[in-house]
């Protein structure tokens, strides 16, 4: 079974953040990976102690130094890592259309897992997108997920 787990790039929320031009971030704080997707990647490693042969793959779409979140993800258990790089600020359609693409590209997701939301920009919509051009259901803020018949009961 192929496990994608989606994860982001954030800024660190215990950083001092502060506004540059009344539009971004000044993007000199520290980044790391989002702790919501940190619940995602527990959970896939679960789900491949349940079905045993699974591969985890990490992906996400930002900068070049979202390659660190990457890192972060293969220490968690994750077994590849995939950085769609980007420098453009991208909204939950872009995103998911990326992320989507690179999926597709790398192989045939049997199960995707993302985080409830990111704590920068708390859309919470990258995952019903993504589920969306995949034609795959979505269930969010499970309390547990189980692999029986090959089928995923949340």
């Amino acid at each position: 079974m192929q496990i994608y787990v989606c994860v982001k790039h954030v800024p660190d929320s215990a950083a001092n953040i502060h506004i540059v031009d009344n539009l971004k971030i000044d993007e000199s704080v520290p980044f790391l990976l989002n702790p919501y997707d940190e619940h995602a990647l527990s959970e896939s490693v679960a789900l491949k102690n349940q079905v045993p042969g699974s591969e985890i793959i990490a992906v996400c779409l930002g900068r070049k130094d979202a390659e660190s979140t990457i890192r972060s993800a293969l220490a968690m258990g994750a077994d590849r890592g995939l950085l769609v790089e980007t420098e453009k600020m991208c909204d939950s359609m872009a995103t998911a259309r990326g992320l989507h693409a690179a999926i597709v590209r790398d192989g045939q997701a049997d199960i995707i897992l993302t985080g409830k939301e990111s704590i920068d920009s708390e859309g919470m919509q990258t995952q019903f997108r993504i589920g969306a051009l995949f034609g795959f259901p979505v269930a969010t803020n499970a309390a547990s997920l189980d692999i029986k018949n090959g089928k995923a009961i949340a």
